[in-house]
């Protein structure tokens, strides 16, 4: 981009690839709403309508993205216009510049105006001689907010009495974190794949080591963090990944005979992990905090379901009761999500068909019609849940009263 006279004026819409592609997509949401709306659903006619309605609305907006988004910048000023808003900046009161590979930032030196966003900005025609204008015109405010927090951390004397002292904790905590991210998602993907008590454990522990390292070092690490602009070693890969593997491990292995009542204790569970993230995994330099907020509810309510799910049922030591069920269908789904499915006949407390996932073994030597057996069991903490097992018959001899319903 050249240099602009005072006259002169740069407008950058929407390239004309974008363009193209918006105008399609808003095409095919409008036809697949029209024949949704000429189409009988089994759902009723009112939701029918609701869904044609954001369908439609749906298209509208991007074609009003389309027509309204673009970027332009003269000589005093940049005026942005998005889909919903139009914010100006004046070039003398640019503070600097937050880029990514998806959005540029033009942060204000004045509270007077507000910031401008410009999210998915390789979208606008020239997108790379935007980028290179803004970055060759105004300072980088990551790489200055990452050097004021270097040197606000080399003299805080709660981090050592002497700035090489605080530089040795400052390492430490790097260590720290990055040994426990790579140990917790380790050390989860095997405890997942192994049934033991052992492993169990480790689960349920591996999210609170976390907890233990954020708060054994000083405030140097954080749950959440930006290399690009925090200089705090964060904890959150471990402990978020290592609760999905529980999560995962709890789904595969155990099922609910009625999920309601797996509410409230997971909700509680959660609370218990959300205190703590929330009183030291916060880190105002990583960006919105409101964002972290979030992304701390969502880490404590997957580690609260998992943990609940398998504490109730890992560590039931109850007697089960024993039911039959006939195979009423089986399949298999492939890619990402795949697995192995059986819909079983009701049976005892289990009033309606329902899908259970099972296991490779399992599903090649069972065919529609067969009988299997359920074990019902009381769980732990009062949430009954249940396996399915192929009829052997060392298993059907074990108790001989086997509920036929």
């Amino acid at each position: 981009m050249e240099d602009l006279n005072e006259e002169e004026e740069w407008e950058y819409p929407l390239s004309g690839f974008t363009k193209i592609f918006y105008s399609l997509t808003s095409a095919a949401i409008f036809l697949f709403g029209l024949y949704l709306g000429s189409t009988p659903s089994p759902a009723g006619i009112a939701f029918s309508l609701t869904v044609v309605s954001v369908l439609m609305l749906l298209a509208g907006l991007i074609v009003l993205n389309v027509a309204r988004k673009k970027l332009v910048i003269t000589k005093d000023r940049i005026l942005y216009t998005s889909l919903f808003s139009t914010r100006e900046l004046p070039i003398q009161s640019i503070r600097g510049y937050r880029v990514s590979s998806k959005a540029i930032v033009i942060e204000p030196s004045s509270p007077e105006y507000g910031r401008i966003y410009i999210g998915n900005y390789t979208d606008l025609a020239n997108s790379s001689d935007i980028r290179k204008w803004v970055m060759a015109n105004f300072k980088d405010v990551n790489a200055e907010d990452l050097a004021i927090a270097r040197h606000q951390m080399l003299e805080d004397p709660t981090v050592g009495n002497s700035p090489e002292e605080r530089e040795k904790s400052y390492q430490r905590a790097k260590v720290f974190a990055y040994g426990y991210n790579t140990i917790a998602i380790i050390t989860g993907i095997v405890m997942a794949l192994i049934s033991s008590a052992f492993s169990n454990i480790c689960l349920l522990l591996i999210p609170w080591i976390g907890v233990v390292v954020m708060f054994s070092n000083k405030g140097l690490i954080k749950l959440y963090g930006a290399s690009n602009r925090s200089i705090n070693p964060y904890v959150m890969p471990g402990i978020v990944l290592s609760s999905v593997c529980m999560l995962v491990k709890s789904a595969k292995l155990y099922t609910l005979l009625n999920i309601a009542p797996l509410l409230i204790p997971s909700m509680l569970a959660a609370t218990v992990l959300i205190v703590p993230l929330y009183l030291r995994g916060r880190n105002a330099a990583a960006g919105s905090l409101q964002g972290q907020v979030i992304f701390i509810l969502v880490a404590g309510l997957i580690y609260g379901f998992a943990s609940i799910r398998l504490i109730n049922c890992a560590f039931d030591a109850k007697p089960a009761e024993l039911y039959q069920a006939e195979v009423l269908r089986h399949w298999y789904t492939t890619g990402r999500g795949r697995g192995y499915f059986i819909k079983l006949s009701p049976w005892g407390p289990q009033t309606e068909p329902s899908k259970v996932e099972i296991g490779r073994q399992f599903y090649q030597n069972t065919f529609i019609g067969d009988s299997v057996l359920v074990r019902l069991k009381p769980g732990l903490l009062q949430l009954p849940w249940y396996r399915v097992e192929r009829r052997e018959d060392n298993i059907i001899t074990e108790r001989k009263g086997i509920n036929p319903n």
